[in-house]
């Protein structure tokens, strides 16, 4: 049996120009010391828009269903847009329109 990639039933809900979120864990600046001394960082969700450029079946061996985001804040953009970023797989992805 042949093996499907990740998010291959997802792949004809998203289309060139949809608008999406990304909801996804990030480290927060602010950080608390336990007992021992030792400095953790507080995690919380963050969800961000952005518009989908492209959808594809990634080169990589996995062979995952992703898609290539523009984000509306261009930090996100530097690290998370094109092959070069880290595309970014269908099922983190929420369609709004």
């Amino acid at each position: 049996m042949k093996h499907r990639g990740h998010g291959w039933k997802r792949r004809k809900d998203f289309a060139k120009g949809d608008l999406v979120q990304w909801n996804h864990w990030t480290f927060s600046d602010e950080y608390r010391e336990d007992a021992r001394g030792l400095r953790t960082f507080d995690k919380y969700v963050a969800s961000d828009l952005g518009i989908v450029m492209k959808v594809y079946r990634s080169t990589s061996k996995a062979r995952c269903w992703t898609a290539d985001v523009k984000f509306m804040d261009a930090k996100l953009n530097n690290d998370y847009y094109g092959l070069d970023g880290h595309p970014i797989p269908l099922g983190c992805l929420v369609k709004l329109s």
